[in-house]
């Protein structure tokens, strides 16, 4: 089984993901980190490289490339794969595909919060903020940047809710309550 797992940025993608891949006995791929690594590899963080990927389509092909060699990889284990990125859903047709959308102003407060926080901080790899209102600006900018290189490299918007097999509203419900409703639509669609 594959699981892909689209969204908002801050909508809680990754720790769905990581309750999912343990409830399931699942390989959790994360393309956000794998782009993040790339980044910094490039002496960047993840805006810088988003900037760079409008002309230099390879960051995101490169990873691409890097996400269907390990998914092929894992299915000959007979592995379910739980993969966590904006356009995976599009490259696994056969997969089940969530999206998961919460209010921009929650999503934002929740990246902020790790942006306060050393370790987090580092993780996300993300530009400098001085203010939590300078980072809601550049969120639009992003949401509508990151759509926009996808429509010119894939030919797609990732945002387009009919791709998905489920869309799940997570603004008021937990990451756990998230996963149960994933399960429970899997069940239901198999």
């Amino acid at each position: 089984m594959i699981i892909t797992i689209s969204g908002n940025p801050g909508a809680g993608k990754s720790t769905v993901a990581k309750i999912l891949a343990s409830e399931l006995n699942a390989e959790r791929i994360l393309v956000g980190a794998m782009r993040r690594d790339l980044a910094r590899s490039m002496g960047m963080n993840l805006e810088e490289l988003n900037e760079y990927g409008k002309t230099h389509p390879e960051t995101d092909t490169k990873v691409d490339k890097e996400v269907k060699e390990k998914v092929k990889k894992l299915v000959k284990e007979n592995k379910n794969i739980v993969l966590e990125g904006y356009a995976q859903h599009k490259f696994f047709p056969e997969a089940f595909k969530v999206f998961m959308e919460a209010n921009k102003e929650i999503c934002c407060q929740r990246i902020w919060h790790d942006l306060q926080n050393g370790e987090a901080k580092t993780y996300r790899n993300e530009g400098k903020y001085e203010n939590i209102e300078e980072f809601k600006k550049r969120y639009k900018i992003r949401l509508n940047e990151d759509a926009e290189r996808f429509m010119k490299f894939y030919g797609f918007d990732h945002r387009d809710k009919s791709q998905y097999d489920l869309v799940l509203d997570v603004t008021h419900i937990s990451a756990k309550e998230a996963a149960e409703k994933i399960r429970g639509s899997i069940r239901k669609s198999f």
